[in-house]
């Protein structure tokens, strides 16, 4: 790094920093500019993956994510696309978890929604194909699940919880039939 040049990432954590940004150039910077500042202000001269990780956070802030929304619009629109991702965050608990389509259609379907926020398997799937274009999920053929294909994704809209109530619904799902299988 040039303004670092004494410092040196180990091979794991520059794998650590693909996990959480798959690429996305501009958080690549930021995160590495945060661990950079971390590391020289311990006075080391090695950046190992807990650095990373101690790091990612700040960078799953709002003033650095919100575009992540940019493909949806206004809430009332689009407030079957954000239930989705509130439901894959909350279900999603490590990185490359799979959440299978009868998950969320247990939880989205529920009757014990209030009816304005209830999904029928349409809007569902509607909503899933939807992230799917806009590339804030993927599908895992072989887990027959969806997932965030960039952990960023999942960390950041973690702290953006708009309907809180989902998480709490989740205790009522079945805890066996919660898959939760890295790709």
């Amino acid at each position: 790094y040039r303004n670092y040049p004494e410092v040196r990432f180990t091979s794991e954590a520059i794998e650590w920093i693909w996990m959480y940004t798959r690429g996305l150039v501009w958080h690549i910077k930021l995160l590495a500019n945060a661990v950079l500042q971390y590391v020289k202000d311990n006075h080391r001269s090695i950046v190992y993956p807990t650095d990373v990780k101690s790091k990612i956070q700040d960078i799953a802030q709002k003033e650095y994510c919100e575009q992540f929304f940019d493909g949806i619009n206004a809430k009332d629109q689009d407030k079957y696309e954000r239930l989705v991702i509130d439901a894959m965050q909350s279900l999603s608990s490590t990185f490359s978890a799979c959440i299978s389509k009868n998950i969320l259609l247990q939880l989205l379907t529920s009757e014990g929604l209030a009816p304005e926020y209830r999904m029928s398997p349409d809007q569902l799937e509607t909503a899933l194909s939807n992230l799917i274009k806009l590339r804030l999920l993927n599908y895992s053929e072989a887990n027959k699940g969806y997932y965030f294909p960039v952990d960023l994704y999942r960390l950041y809209f973690r702290t953006q919880q708009e309907y809180p109530f989902i998480f709490k619904k989740i205790s009522d799902i079945e805890p066996s039939f919660i898959p939760v299988q890295p790709i």
